[in-house]
């Protein structure tokens, strides 16, 4: 899977017609590259908003953060067997995915990093800005 742009144009007014045919006011994304809001008003225009930000070089522990409100699905099967075990990612490797409805947006570290715990629960509802996994970043 490839990660989303979200500067592109064409992907951007996907987003917001399949948000505007969903019935939903307004989605947030927050991703190491980058942010996109985007609003909807019924019978006003879209407002979408964004920016494209450097990722913060840490050599510490940090966390991987929901992007936005969704329910969270790890990418390996089975869900629940590496809640606590240790493994080596690299900065475009998925971790997980927040499910909105239909849309699956992918989660990776944006680095390479070492996976220490995942904080989240398979299928677990989850909110904008909640830590989802601990790293430690690779040296």
């Amino acid at each position: 899977m490839s990660k989303i742009d979200l500067t592109d144009a064409e992907t951007i007014a996907t987003l917001t017609d399949a948000l505007t045919r969903a019935g939903v006011e307004g989605l947030e994304i927050t991703t190491p590259d980058g942010h996109l809001r985007i609003v909807i008003a019924k019978g006003k225009d879209v407002a979408v908003s964004g920016s494209a930000t450097t990722p913060e070089v840490s050599t510490s522990t940090f966390f991987l953060k929901a992007p936005l409100a969704g329910h969270f699905r790890p990418s390996e099967p089975g869900g629940e067997a590496s809640n606590s075990a240790s493994h080596w990612v690299g900065e475009d490797d998925i971790l997980g995915f927040i499910a909105v409805g239909p849309i699956l947006l992918p989660l990776s570290a944006g680095r390479a990093a070492m996976v220490r715990r995942r904080l989240a629960d398979a299928d677990a509802l989850v909110g904008f800005g909640e830590p989802l996994f601990e790293l430690e970043q690779f040296t």
